[in-house]
């Protein structure tokens, strides 16, 4: 994290692409609305940061509808529930333990997948 006595430079420049992401939901916090849209806000986040993160979110924005648009599964696991896109269009929708319990679930195959590349 950046240290609190450094020049910022224009437009951030000198500062990496996670400390501006954390910047920006840092932002978002201190403006709460009841609608919170997050576009991969947590792609050049390290896991404890981002564990750290989640659970300010989770804090902040307890009674707003919080959307999460990512790619990484450890982002979708704790929220109470997802919606699946599969090219442009929305496939699923339910609490995550539900879709992934489900063999014919899209979810469930993502999961599937994903398990067998790590």
């Amino acid at each position: 994290m950046a240290n609190l006595e450094a020049e910022l430079s224009d437009n951030g420049e000198n500062w990496s692409l996670g400390e501006r992401q954390m910047l920006c939901l840092a932002r978002a916090v201190l403006r709460p609305s009841r609608i919170v849209i997050l576009d991969e806000s947590f792609s050049a986040v390290d896991q404890t940061n981002q564990s750290t993160l989640l659970n300010v979110l989770d804090t902040a924005f307890r009674d707003s509808t919080l959307f999460l648009i990512t790619h990484r599964l450890d982002d979708v696991l704790e929220f109470d529930k997802i919606l699946v896109m599969q090219e442009g269009q929305a496939v699923e929708f339910g609490p995550a333990e539900d879709l992934a319990a489900d063999p014919d679930s899209a979810f469930y195959e993502f999961l599937e997948t994903t398990l067998l590349t790590y």
